[in-house]
């Protein structure tokens, strides 16, 4: 084998972006599923598998998501997860140098004994080690394990390694020596496919033992036994990383309830330490481990026992929840610093109001077309991947739309028409719909100490939405989940934190859509929203509908303003708010059943500079070079002799029509900008200091396109 290259031998400048990104799609076209990595250059990936495909370190090989995932961390290294799905295993030989231990000596000695490996797939680390690509064996299993000699480590099951162009920094970056687009990855020789195949088996712990029941047949206890099942689940839903923490957590929690007398201590450990095996803690941590973890927050949380339940118990199911809070229950948390690329990155599932885990509220007075939107026309792009309006889909998403106003039949005709509109064939895979008609979504109701959660229904959506894999969970309207006083903020804000509930723990965006108050002439922001405001307090994210106003539509010259729509952001907490606003139309779609159907299409404004050439620009600048001194055309709009009025000549517009004046003024501002056109000072013919407007030093002919109008806009039919 080759001897190690130096770090010098291949330093290079920091990757370019986009590199990582090419060469992930190059490897993962091979069939090899790849990560991102931070570029530090620690063997960990960004992401992990609960949060993305379920796979370890989110590791893919769909192009699309590899794309998504280098938008999110476009500066990360690239890692392969190796194994039977990738179809390969690594030998990976340290320096001394670098690991205090001599692989190629190691490597060296073995192929003395047993004969050369053959070539391969190999790659160069910044620090001078190799990585040997080997195809998987079709029989027995290579796993990960380190030392299988001195110096010589194994990837194989559960196992990665990073790849080129990643860096190390101050090191260099690693480079493929024999690249596997050039050269194929060979069968590992007997001699090391017995050594690889024949690690020490980690011994598996003690199990703990079996979980001890109680029931003493006592309120509290039904309630002490429902908390700890729910801590149980909250347990199974814990990404990697944090669980030992949670445990504590939860064990306080559970040592309040014990300390009350609702549940008895054994029973309580007996659950915990079963939800440790089925997690992998148990075996991750250790069994000492888990216990000592356990045993530290049960005997904190006894120092705090829980209140004794109220006489008037709620009905069964339910969890009162007390628009005020116990001095017991507040407590300073402190906080310590973490690595940036350790944290999770946000995730926005579509355009920038849709994040992952978090709440967002759309708000529309009846009639605009929200529903529309946002059941229809705004779930068929995410699941179908495709821009079907203004944003892009990095990925198709699985979208559940809840509507609580229309029947069956009603939201079938409305995705059925936005279906044929937009070219949509076939079945819609990942959508899923429910109805209030068929099934209501009465969450929260009015009670004398608070507002009564149902969370025995709230806890069937989060594992709904976890069995489907739900992306996005529509609801709509907001109002029709709950029966509290809608104008009470405490009572608002305790239902809309528990659908923050919701989002955070099925990880998913929770998407409500609300109504606004009576607006009496005015428009609709997020503060107009019905009744408290509460509610937008709660949500990360929150966005307001508005019809076309007469006044927009003579501006832009639309006949129709009933059939235009825009969308504004009104709050985006962990987002820039857009520049702009996204404007929407209406369009007919006739259904062979006779029904026309309104769908809701992406539309863009008319550019004020529409029709007007290159060939107009000339002749304004030729007309505008003809006058002299006190004659020139004038600046100010309020002049006779203002150089506008010379342009509407030109170009064909009428300016009593706020639509062409509007186009003047437009192209008189580019046209200065582009510097076809400059304002200088001189006097009038009455000595008074004034601007003029003169040709620029510009070709017109050599003007951008943008200085000179655009092409007609696109958007709805009309």
């Amino acid at each position: 084998m080759n001897v190690p290259l130096s770090p010098s031998d291949y330093q290079t400048a920091e990757p370019i972006l986009g590199r990582i990104e090419s060469a992930a799609i190059e490897l993962a076209e091979l069939g090899w599923p790849v990560f991102l990595a931070p570029p530090t250059g620690e063997k960990k990936g960004c992401f992990s598998g609960e949060n993305t495909n379920g796979e370890r370190w989110g590791a893919t090989t769909d192009p699309l998501t590899i794309r998504s995932y280098c938008r999110l961390k476009p500066n990360a290294n690239l890692g392969i997860a190796t194994g039977q799905k990738a179809g390969i295993f690594v030998v990976d030989v340290d320096t001394l140098d670098a690991h205090g231990a001599d692989g190629f000596a190691s490597l060296a000695e073995l192929e003395a004994e047993h004969g050369r490996l053959p070539m391969t797939v190999e790659s160069a680390s910044p620090s001078g080690g190799r990585h040997y690509f080997f195809r998987y064996p079709s029989s027995g299993a290579v796993g990960t394990f380190p030392r299988l000699v001195p110096g010589i480590d194994i990837r194989g099951a559960k196992g990665m390694v990073l790849a080129p162009p990643s860096v190390k920094p101050g090191k260099g970056e690693y480079q493929w020596v024999q690249s596997p687009f050039a050269t194929d990855v060979a069968v590992a020789p007997d001699w090391l496919l017995k050594l690889v195949q024949a690690p020490k088996a980690k011994a598996e712990p003690p199990a703990p033992p079996p979980i001890k029941r109680a029931d003493n047949g006592t309120r509290e206890y039904a309630y002490g036994r429902k908390m700890l099942d729910g801590i149980v689940d909250e347990l199974h839903g814990a990404m990697n990383g944090g669980r030992n923490d949670l445990l504590n957590i939860v064990a306080l929690r559970m040592g309040r309830a014990i300390a009350a007398g609702w549940i008895d201590e054994g029973e309580v450990r007996s659950t915990l330490e079963n939800a440790c095996v089925t997690i992998g803690l148990w075996k991750e941590d250790g069994p000492k481990q888990c216990r000592d973890t356990i045993t530290s927050g049960i005997k904190k949380g006894m120092k705090n026992p829980l209140d004794p339940l109220p006489d008037d118990d709620p009905a069964e199911g339910f969890t009162t929840v007390s628009t005020t809070m116990s001095a017991k229950d507040v407590a300073g948390s402190s906080w310590r610093r973490q690595n940036a690329w350790d944290m999770s990155a946000r995730e926005f599932l579509y355009g920038r109001h849709l994040q992952r885990g978090k709440v967002t509220v759309t708000v529309a007075p009846g009639g605009v077309g929200k529903s529309a939107l946002t059941n229809a026309a705004e779930a068929l792009a995410m699941v179908t991947g495709r821009k079907l309006l203004h944003d892009a889909v990095p990925a198709p998403l699985r979208v559940w739309v809840y509507n609580l106003e229309e029947d069956r039949d009603e939201m079938n005709r409305r995705l059925e028409a936005a279906c044929q509109h937009f070219g949509i064939e076939g079945d819609v895979e990942g959508l899923f719909v429910n109805v209030g008609f068929e099934q209501p979504l009465m969450m929260a109701t009015p009670d004398k100490t608070g507002v009564k959660i149902d969370r025995e229904l709230t806890d069937a959506i989060i594992a709904e939405v976890r069995n489907l894999r739900v992306d996005v969970l529509v609801v709509d309207p907001f109002v029709s989940t709950h029966q509290v006083n809608e104008n009470d903020n405490g009572a608002i804000d305790v239902v809309a934190k528990e659908w923050a509930r919701i989002a955070n723990e099925a990880n998913c965006a929770v998407h409500l859509i609300h109504h606004t108050s009576k607006l009496r002439g005015f428009e609709a922001t997020v503060e107009h929203s019905r009744g408290a405001i509460s509610l937008i307090n709660a949500a990360r994210y929150a966005r307001a509908l508005n019809p076309m106003t007469a006044d927009e539509a003579a501006a832009f010259g639309i006949k129709e303003a009933w059939r235009h729509l825009r969308v504004d952001d009104g709050k985006a907490n962990y987002a820039p708010r857009a520049e702009a606003a996204h404007w929407f139309a209406h369009t007919s779609v006739h259904l062979a059943n006779g029904d026309n159907v309104g769908v809701v299409t992406p539309f863009t404004l008319p550019n004020a500079t529409d029709g007007v050439t290159v060939t107009h620009l000339d002749e304004v600048m030729r007309l505008a070079g003809e006058k002299e001194g006190p004659e020139r055309y004038r600046e100010d709009v309020r002049a006779k002799a203002w150089i506008g009025h010379m342009i509407a000549d030109v170009i064909g517009a009428d300016m009593e029509d706020p639509a062409d004046k509007k186009r003047v003024k437009a192209s008189l501002a580019m046209w200065l900008k582009s510097g076809a056109l400059k304002v200088v000072e001189g006097d009038d013919d009455k000595r008074m200091p004034r601007k003029f407007i003169v040709p620029g030093d510009v070709d017109p002919f050599t003007v951008d396109d943008m200085a000179v109008g655009s092409a007609p806009h696109g958007g709805a039919e009309e």
